[in-house]
């Protein structure tokens, strides 16, 4: 009797502990379903994505139930073979170590100035690989994103191909004179205004009758809006016939220049290379 009576108070001890669990992180998951499959937790008003289900072009949003999305955790999106693309938002700070691991699909991604921290093989590294070999890597891999930030530093840092979104300001120094030149680099130099000069192919948004990475960053600078496009530079912009230009034509975009579609528009991938 004494046993069971024990028994009976540990049980009752451990269900009380278990409810108050139960009740403390009740309410920290959820199943984002109506918004491309995304799962998330929340912890600290500040929302980390877990894991997706979704393929093809994904966006992640800047905020979920009125909190703002700061993190991409530890493996949330990795050997999601069939993701193409991925739209991060401004706001996000933490990439959490192989969050992108084994996504061969996805050939670039655009990095917002806010990521701070970016961890171990978070980007551009084949998982399957890196279970037998340590350091397998994309080669073909290219991050999108601004001077003296997370991306610089892990693209630099990985080997991987790193094109800036913003201008950099380089100093040089005459011994003689001891003044200084200043010296501007920035993509929007190789814009072509001329009315009598402008381009109608399209993926040219920068009017150089030309298509190019040039103006697959550029696309992408008017798609996170740090730059404005004229007409006809909108009208080129729309690299997926859907007749908006937004961020899934930087996508169409960068396909067509990794040679996975063979011509702009990219109409609902019918004109995929095989």
């Amino acid at each position: 009797m004494r046993i069971a009576k024990k028994l009976s108070f540990l049980s009752s001890i451990t269900t009380c502990m278990l409810l108050q669990n139960f009740d403390a992180y009740a309410d920290v998951y959820y199943d984002l379903g109506n918004n491309n499959g995304l799962f998330y937790s929340i912890s600290n008003e500040q929302v980390t994505i877990t894991y997706t289900y979704s393929t093809g072009d994904i966006e992640i949003p800047a905020e979920i139930d009125g909190y703002t999305v700061t993190a991409i955790g530890y493996r949330a999106f990795h050997l999601r073979e069939e993701m193409t693309s991925i739209s991060l938002p401004e706001g996000l700070v933490t990439i959490e170590d192989e969050a992108f691991a084994g996504c061969e699909s996805l050939k670039s991604i655009v990095i917002p100035r806010s990521v701070e921290e970016i961890g171990s093989c978070a980007l551009g590294y084949d998982f399957i690989a890196m279970q037998i070999t340590v350091g397998s890597k994309y080669s073909d891999f290219t991050i999108y994103g601004y001077y003296d930030t997370a991306a610089e530093i892990y693209a630099n840092e990985n080997g991987f191909t790193f094109i800036a979104l913003d201008e950099q300001t380089t100093t040089t120094t005459d011994p003689i004179a001891t003044t200084t030149t200043t010296m501007t680099t920035t993509v929007e130099s190789q814009t072509q205004t001329s009315a009598t000069t402008l381009s109608t192919l399209c993926g040219d948004v920068n009017l150089d009758r030309d298509i190019d990475l040039r103006d697959a960053v550029l696309l992408q600078k008017y798609a996170v809006e740090m730059v404005e496009f004229d007409p006809q530079q909108i009208k080129n912009g729309d690299c997926n016939g859907d007749g908006q230009t937004d961020a899934q034509d930087a996508a169409s975009l960068m396909r067509f220049l990794v040679q996975m579609t063979a011509v702009l528009p990219e109409i609902n991938g019918d004109e995929t290379m095989s």
